[in-house]
């Protein structure tokens, strides 16, 4: 493997549905890897045992596939620096660990969680910046016995000594680091596995990851992961720690602000091609003020050294709106095949029917699940009025231009076509002495239940006569029954 080749890595832990910025995080290495030549690798991080499931681990990696991210390495495609889950890489813990004990670089800790608790408070209480005191590192052998005697079991810290942690970050530049603030710091749980500033050093340097790009709330660990690199030998990767998204109050995009996972975008109707597209231009992590950009187009324009350098707020609305402009873009087979991976059971119609029906409709969404009510529209013999609808319907001058209409199309000979519907709307304005809004909502209304939606050519053109006939009959009825009230 060539000595300059880029390696980046997205490594979730299998806790939960993939997080809108987890997402971004990822996607960021994969435009990254792609720009470069260089190798994108999935680790999985499922070292909390009592939280971790493969039952996330598949989601994670199914709705990575959905948003068009694949890898190179990782846990179902093997490589090179497997196996790529952590749970199967404690013996290479445990070996980098007899060597940082070997070396007297780490201790066994012994203070509970009530002890560490009440330390941070006297800390806080002086006005001192928490960390560990180090009260454990200078126990003798037979304190440390008699404390195991106790049935206490160690978590094994790492002594960090005084001096300063210098990081030239790729986006935020130089950043220096007191060590006097970090403390010691814990390596391995008292449980014997791996914390997770020893596992990611371990993990990353032996996987020969060249450069690490993540959130900005990983910045406080790495002066941590710098210190192990050097302990054991390995040369630090370069670091790019992007900023984070924001909720409209522009705190961390969290569950309070509603949707925060793509898995929640993805079931309110959301293409992956809208959301990675503004995952990646939020943050100004693109080049160009272009917004609208294809895959090849973003890994063109992407630029790690501006990667999200600013936190960006997760706009809902935005992402809409892009939304909206790509349905448009997208070919009829991609919006129906978007359509049907969530499950729906109109697909029972017939892919080839609803295929004829797409093009018809999918500039008039915003998100794929209105195609329901539009797919009603051509597929249904009725359709449900709305109350703006009802309302409509039940004037004077819509009961009169219906009825113009349904006599007009009764003696309709000619096929359906634009032609024959721009002729037919010329009768009907001609003889109810009407046109403008007056004409066309009324019409609207009757034939599809709503004040706006498809092409009123595209309708007409696309039912049979009967069925038009039909639901304008079904509109009049309403204007009967609202004389008889």
């Amino acid at each position: 493997m060539p000595a300059n080749k880029i390696r980046v890595r997205f490594a979730p832990s299998p806790t939960g549905k993939l997080h809108v910025g987890n997402a971004r995080t990822a996607l960021f290495n994969w435009l990254h890897a792609r720009k470069t030549g260089g190798t994108f690798i999935l680790r999985i991080e499922d070292t909390d045992i009592s939280r971790s499931l493969r039952h996330y681990e598949t989601t994670l990696i199914d709705t990575l596939r959905w948003l068009g991210i694949d890898w190179d390495e990782g846990p179902d495609i093997g490589g090179p620096f497997g196996p790529y889950r952590q749970s199967e890489r404690i013996e290479s813990y445990r070996a980098y660990l007899k060597k940082l004990t070997d070396a007297g670089l780490v201790y066994p800790c012994y203070c509970t969680d009530e002890e560490l608790n009440a330390e941070r408070q006297q800390m806080l209480a002086r006005g001192i910046a928490p960390r560990y005191s180090g009260k454990c590192r200078s126990l003798t052998e037979a304190q440390r016995q008699r404390l195991e005697s106790e049935g206490r079991k160690p978590a094994i810290r790492f002594k960090v000594e005084r001096g300063m942690v210098r990081l030239n970050d790729l986006i935020h530049g130089p950043v220096n680091f007191n060590t006097n603030l970090i403390g010691d710091f814990i390596i391995v749980r008292s449980t014997g596995l791996p914390a997770y500033n020893f596992a990611v050093v371990v993990d990353d340097a032996l996987m020969k990851v060249s450069l690490v790009i993540r959130g900005e709330d990983h910045l406080s660990n790495t002066p941590r992961q710098i210190l192990l690199y050097e302990a054991l030998g390995f040369k630090p990767p370069q670091f790019a720690h992007h900023g984070l998204l924001l909720g409209a109050d522009r705190s961390k995009l969290s569950k309070r602000h509603g949707v925060t996972t793509v898995e929640q975008l993805k079931e309110q109707g959301f293409v992956p091609e809208a959301i990675t597209n503004y995952i990646a231009w939020i943050g100004g992590s693109l080049s160009g003020s272009q917004e609208i950009l294809s895959t090849s187009e973003m890994i063109g324009a992407f630029d790690v050294r501006k990667a999200g350098r600013n936190a960006a707020v997760f706009d809902l609305a935005k992402l809409k709106w892009m939304n909206a402009k790509y349905l448009k873009r997208l070919p009829p087979e991609t919006v129906l095949d978007h359509w049907l991976a969530l499950g729906t059971e109109r697909g029972l119609l017939g892919k080839k029917r609803l295929l004829q029906i797409v093009p018809l409709v999918k500039d008039n969404i915003e998100n794929l699940g209105q195609l329901e009510e539009l797919f009603d529209i051509f597929t249904e013999k009725n359709v449900a009025f709305s109350m703006e609808a009802e309302e409509v319907l039940r004037t004077d001058s819509s009961a009169k231009v219906l009825k113009v209409m349904a006599s007009a199309l009764q003696t309709l000979d000619a096929p359906r076509s634009k032609d024959a519907y721009n002729a037919l709307i010329k009768e009907v304005k001609r003889m109810s002495g009407y046109s403008g809004k007056k004409l066309f909502l009324p019409i609207r209304a009757a034939l599809t239940g709503e004040m706006a939606g498809p092409e009123l050519e595209k309708i007409f053109c696309n039912l049979d006569k009967d069925t038009l006939l039909h639901r304008i009959e079904r509109a009049l009825e309403l204007k009967d029954r609202s004389r008889d009230t």
